[in-house]
């Protein structure tokens, strides 16, 4: 199966290496791109018509694939895949530590990316009200409640996906937490 993996606010595609050798292992195809500029100025649709552009350069129409998103790079993904209709193409969602309703530190940064992810902002309203397109798409989502760049760490909570809370001490551990590896794993088989 085509993995596709997508970063974080301030990561590159490489914070994934641990998991995609995992994957791998088990005969899955990992594609991790890094997508500028990583600090999200220019905002979250900049970075999901990005995205979109990797995936149609290096998929084939034909081709299906599994979408993985990290903190930030959970709303890139999910802007792809609601708003620029890749809920067409892909199968599946996993969303690791995701603000779907926002997190409080996005106050403490100006720019457009920080904006989108402040709670109750236009473009988590957007996804709010445009979620039913992934009602045929398998959907999971992955928290810790230890989360301290997620607040409240209860943001990753998406009722639209079966829900599993692992108890991961940092943020950016999550994407190298072994269970998160091996339930997407389980997702894929």
């Amino acid at each position: 199966m085509n993995i596709i993996l997508v970063h974080g606010i301030f990561d590159t595609g490489n914070i994934f290496t641990p998991m995609s050798t995992r994957l791998e292992a088990q005969g899955h195809r990992c594609y991790s791109p890094s997508l500028t500029p990583a600090s999200a100025r220019l905002g979250i649709a900049d970075l999901a018509l990005k995205l979109a552009a990797y995936i149609d350069t290096t998929l084939t129409d034909d081709d299906d694939f599994v979408l993985v998103g990290f903190s930030m790079g959970c709303l890139v993904a999910r802007y792809y895949l609601q708003t620029l209709k890749g809920h067409q193409r892909c199968r599946i969602f996993h969303a690791i530590s995701g603000p779907h309703h926002g997190s409080w530190w996005a106050y403490l940064l100006w720019w457009q990316g920080a904006r989108d992810m402040r709670p109750n902002s236009d473009l988590l309203t957007l996804l709010e009200s445009s979620q039913h397109r992934l009602k045929d798409m398998a959907l999971y989502s992955y928290r810790t409640p230890y989360d301290l760049m997620i607040l409240p760490s209860k943001s990753s909570h998406w009722v639209r996906a079966e829900n599993h809370v692992c108890h991961t001490l940092l943020h950016h551990l999550m994407v190298k937490n072994k269970s998160v590896t091996h339930m997407i794993l389980q997702s894929i088989s």
